[in-house]
C-alpha cells in the first residue's frame, strides 16, 4: 500500500514537517512547529508516524549548540497540524523511537533510559532506567521493545511493563533490529545479525 512520506527540517528558524502524497513529490501539507523553545537550533534525528497520522518527531543539537539548547524533545504533531504537543524533554540524546499496536510511542534515550507514552500525551505511562548506553530501538505490536548495545555487540529486550533489559542475542557490529508482524523471541537473534555474520 502506497504511504506518505514524512519529511521534517528547519527553515527560516523554524521547525517544518513535509507531508508528500503517495507516490507523488507533490507536499499534501505542511505541518509547523509552534511551541519549540529554541526552533533556531531545531535539528531533527527520528520521525514516526502513527495509524491515525499523529507525527513524531524527536530533536537533537549539535554540541556547540548545546548551552544554548541543552535538552532534547520529542514534538507531536496532530495529522492536521492544527495540534502540536511537546511530549517531553530527555535527559539525553534520543536514540530511537517506536510503536505498538496500541500506538502507545516509545522512547529510548542514549542514557538508557526507555520512556512509554500514551497517543498524542506528554504524561508518561512508564519510564525504565536501564543504566547502560543503547543505539537502536525496535517495538513489537505487543509493546516488547528491542535494544541494540551502545557498541553494537549485543541485543536486548524489555517486556511490556518489566524494569528490566534481558539479553536476547550477541554478535559483533549489530546496527539494525527487524521485527516480523509476529515477532517472537526466537526469531529475534536472526533478524538482529551484523554484517559480520551475513
Amino acid at each position: 500500500m502506497p504511504t506518505a512520506r514524512y519529511i521534517p527540517y528547519l527553515s527560516g528558524g523554524v521547525e517544518k514537517v513535509d507531508v508528500i502524497a503517495p507516490e507523488s513529490s507533490t507536499v499534501e501539507r505542511t505541518l509547523v512547529d509552534t511551541v519549540a523553545p529554541y526552533p533556531s537550533l531545531f535539528s531533527p534525528v527520528a520521525t514516526i508516524v502513527a495509524t491515525d497520522g499523529t507525527v513524531y518527531v524527536a530533536e537533537d543539537n549539535p554540541s556547540g549548540n548545546s548551552g544554548a539548547d541543552p535538552d532534547h524533545r520529542l514534538y507531536a504533531f496532530s495529522r492536521s497540524g492544527l495540534q502540536e504537543l511537546l511530549v517531553s524533554n530527555m535527559a539525553s540524546s534520543i536514540d530511537g523511537l517506536g510503536l505498538d499496536s496500541m500506538q502507545r510511542v516509545y522512547v529510548l534515550t542514549q542514557s538508557g533510559q526507555l520512556s512509554v507514552y500514551p497517543p498524542f500525551n506528554a504524561n508518561p505511562l512508564s519510564q525504565v532506567e536501564l543504566e547502560v548506553s543503547f543505539g537502536g530501538l525496535a517495538v513489537a505490536a505487543d509493546g516488547t521493545a528491542f535494544m541494540i548495545l551502545g557498541d553494537g555487540s549485543a541485543v536486548y529486550e524489555v517486556l511490556p511493563a518489566a524494569t528490566f533489559a534481558e539479553l536476547v542475542a550477541q554478535g559483533t557490529h549489530i546496527n539494525a533490529i527487524a521485527l516480523y508482524p509476529s515477532a517472537a523471541k526466537s526469531a529475534t537473534p536472526m533478524a538482529a545479525k551484523s554484517r559480520a555474520e551475513r
